[in-house]
């Protein structure tokens, strides 16, 4: 239960014994004081029959206790009387009534204590526990009592503009309640202080870093710059990234070259014997990678990693089912934890259900010798296999994240590589430049159709979609890299000439490839027209007429 605060004490009283500007000045403050002090008695007193009111509330359970307080709340509302009246002779009547005035105000505030105390005895009688502090609510406690407890969930980890919400379980969890940083607001008002226009502007990254972490640099050239890069290890057609920015680069049976910071900085980490020469490497872009091994008898194994390429273990595999000469060799994360591996000859392939810990054998369905030399996966369990029957480039399809393979489809040509954005659009590969492009996420054969690289020399060797570009890599001499703007045109790039192998993005619109030129990698990093280092960009979201598109920045400080 609250206590009240005390009443103000009075300035010094005048004394008889005072010369007359003393007791004048004195007199003056003094006398000022009473009707306040009249005003606070009051209140004071208002407060103790409040109390008095809640006594009486407990009386059926503690009668005797509820009658005390009735009989301190008498006293309280006598000694509020006395006190006012106290204060109206104080006034009239100087010193004589002031020393009166004081000892009510005393007897009030014993009163007041004394009600108080009544009625915590009165609760407590009636089986309401103690230690009540403003804000709290009785509540079951783990040991099954009656206690106080916080009206609210802990409000240690809130912050200010969270709102108490239901989450998973309909468990309250504090979160901020509608929009939040980054998302896009489309309105004709003004949302105010907590957006920015998504207009396409330059903002600094310390005016904003919620929005920054969420957007990254966007508004760059990505794919049009390309160099040679020395990363300080050996030539290697083996490397990966994922988007978060880690890149890593096979570099011998012992050891592999590791960024975190998209090809800044490079350490080399130590790894178990392969036993053999590595083939592919992949990552399912949450910590996992994987390095396939060239053996062609046993031990047959693969290098694992499951802290973004830190540290490695040697998970054993089962052989090729040829029994003659073949090894596994390209890998492809299928999402959900399944990964798939392909063999050099033989009649199934490899698949993992637990993230790469354990692997079995599944049919392909094509012959021993003919292998699928392509596959992708767009992450929700359809995965497109490529490979020759005898007579055509076939695609064989999965909708079960690879544990089956149906016939889909039949090529007019070889199919070295097939790739999807994982958002509906896949592309197959063909001889020269010519490709076959589908939007319906491969749901039928007949949502390929077919289209021309322009500018494409020899085969297709990879393509690589990022931020609605489609980069396109081909084996032949001179330009290796044609970029599909995002308007359908191709555009050649001149610097890339010795781009080789595959594409490995490492997010940031940073992209590597294998080089032509010894010891080094390809690199193209994005091109901006602002200072990355201090600034980014903002979307620009297009709208209809009369309404304007803003982003989220901040949260209510």
């Amino acid at each position: 239960m609250a206590a009240t605060t005390p009443i103000p004490l009075l300035p010094d009283a005048p004394s008889r014994s005072d010369g007359q500007a003393e007791f004048t000045a004195k007199a003056d403050p003094f006398i000022a004081a009473l009707p306040p002090m009249v005003v606070n008695i009051n209140s004071r007193l208002t407060w103790i029959w409040e109390q008095v009111t809640a006594v009486d509330g407990y009386r059926q359970a503690a009668a005797q206790s509820a009658a005390d307080a009735q009989g301190f709340a008498g006293s309280a509302n006598t000694s509020k009387n006395a006190a006012a009246q106290s204060a109206t002779d104080a006034t009239n009547n100087g010193k004589a009534q002031v020393d009166l005035a004081k000892a009510q105000v005393t007897l009030a505030q014993q009163a007041a204590t004394a009600a108080q105390s009544a009625a915590q005895a009165a609760g407590a009688a009636a089986g309401l526990p103690g230690g009540r502090v403003p804000y709290t609510v009785l509540q079951i406690n783990a040991a099954g009592n009656v206690s106080w407890g916080d009206g609210l969930i802990d409000k240690t980890s809130a912050v200010p503009g969270q709102a108490l919400m239901l989450g998973t379980g309909k468990a309250p969890k504090w979160d901020f309640p509608g929009q939040q940083i980054g998302d896009v607001l489309q309105t004709s008002r003004d949302p105010g202080a907590l957006y920015l226009p998504a207009n396409g502007s330059i903002r600094l990254q310390s005016a904003y870093p919620a929005l920054f972490a969420k957007l990254g640099l966007i508004g760059g050239a990505i794919g049009t710059a390309w160099a040679d890069y020395d990363y300080g290890g050996i030539a290697t057609n083996v490397i990966a990234a994922s988007l978060g920015g880690t890149v890593i680069a096979w570099q011998s049976q012992t050891q592999v070259r590791r960024s975190i910071d998209r090809g800044q900085t490079w350490t080399n980490i130590t790894t178990p014997s392969l036993g053999a020469n590595a083939l592919d490497i992949k990552t399912d872009g949450a910590g996992t990678w994987i390095i396939s091994s060239a053996a062609t008898v046993s031990p047959f194994q693969f290098l694992r990693s499951t802290d973004d390429g830190q540290t490695w273990q040697l998970v054993t595999v089962p052989a090729t089912s040829s029994g003659a000469g073949g090894s596994w060799t390209k890998l492809l994360y299928c999402g959900g934890g399944v990964w798939l591996a392909t063999c050099s000859y033989g009649l199934t392939m490899l698949r993992s259900t637990n993230g790469g810990s354990g692997w079995n054998t599944v049919t392909h369905g094509y012959s021993v010798s003919n292998p699928p030399i392509a596959f992708e996966a767009n992450g929700a369990g359809t995965v497109l296999i490529i490979g020759y029957d005898g007579t055509s480039y076939t695609v064989r399809k999965s909708t079960d994240y690879g544990a089956s393979f149906t016939n889909f489809m039949t090529l007019s040509g070889q199919g070295p590589i097939i790739r999807t954005d994982g958002q509906g659009t896949w592309i197959i590969g063909l001889n020269g430049v010519n490709a076959l492009r589908s939007f319906d996420d491969a749901a039928t054969p007949a949502g390929f159709a077919p289209i021309t690289i322009t500018g494409g020399v020899g085969n297709s060797a990879d393509i690589l979609f990022v931020s609605g570009l489609t980069l396109f890599m081909f084996g032949g001499s001179g330009t290796r890299v044609i970029v599909q703007n995002a308007n359908g045109s191709f555009s050649p790039q001149s610097t890339a000439s010795n781009v080789t192998v595959k594409f490995a993005y490492a997010g940031n619109g940073t992209i590597f490839a294998g080089s032509a030129t010894a010891n080094r990698l390809s690199r193209s990093l994005a091109q901006f027209g602002y200072d990355t280092s201090t600034q980014f960009a903002i979307p620009n979201v297009q709208t209809a007429v009369g309404i304007s598109a803003y982003i989220k920045a901040k949260e209510l400080a």
